[in-house]
């Protein structure tokens, strides 16, 4: 999952930095802690598949969570 800033327009959208990234055995666990005011666009490539999934989540979350687990990757996003 990669999560971007898209204002409308022509602007190319900015990819957010996860606040905190913490490594774990054999893994990781990245966190976004947002303000609810981003444009987000929430990006996830499916490996393997080529799937590419493209997102606007609404409503706009608080904290969204990457875990890595020896590589099998898990991402989701919370309300307020």
């Amino acid at each position: 999952m990669r999560l971007f800033n898209s204002p409308p327009g022509k602007e190319a959208p900015a990819e957010l930095a996860p606040g905190q990234t913490v490594a774990g055995r054999g893994g990781f666990t990245s966190t976004w802690q947002l303000a609810g005011n981003e444009d987000l666009l929430m990006v996830c490539l499916y490996e393997g598949s080529r799937t590419t999934y493209r997102a606007r989540p609404q409503p706009l979350p608080a904290r969204c969570t990457l875990r890595d687990d020896n590589g099998l990757t898990q991402a989701w996003c919370e309300g307020p």
